[in-house]
């Protein structure tokens, strides 16, 4: 189910029973619950009164502190992943995560690329000029 929200297969607000989830995936009720619980517990869903469940959405701040965490993380990991395997072929894979797969070298411009974008998105949802 994470997955699935993940994806976006899942819409932000939706609501989820646990009935129609059972059924979706092919298991009872029980194991439908317990994934509930834990995807809660993780921020993904919410919970009202009377366990009515829903894809958990993110507020203007949130997306913020999330697309921060990223601006960091991402190329930080995928330049991490050059570096250590770049002998194993790995540097294909980052390439191609960062939608530029070329010759060697393409994936350090792909990585400063991908944190040049994230600067003008973020900069344009919080309103400034970059």
């Amino acid at each position: 189910m994470r997955g699935r929200i993940m994806k976006g297969e899942l819409k932000p607000g939706q609501r989820l029973t646990e009935e129609w989830l059972a059924a979706e995936l092919g298991v009872s009720r029980i194991p439908v619950r317990e994934t509930i619980r834990a995807l809660a517990s993780e921020g993904f869903v919410r919970s009202e009164h009377y366990g009515r469940t829903f894809v958990a959405t993110l507020d203007a701040q949130a997306g913020h502190d999330l697309l921060d965490v990223r601006a960091v993380l991402e190329p930080l990991a995928a330049a991490n992943i050059d570096a250590t395997y770049a002998s194993q072929g790995w540097q294909r894979v980052v390439a191609v995560r960062f939608e530029a797969a070329g010759p060697a070298g393409a994936v350090a411009t792909a990585i400063k690329g991908a944190t040049e974008s994230y600067f003008v998105v973020n900069e344009h949802l919080r309103g400034t000029d970059v």
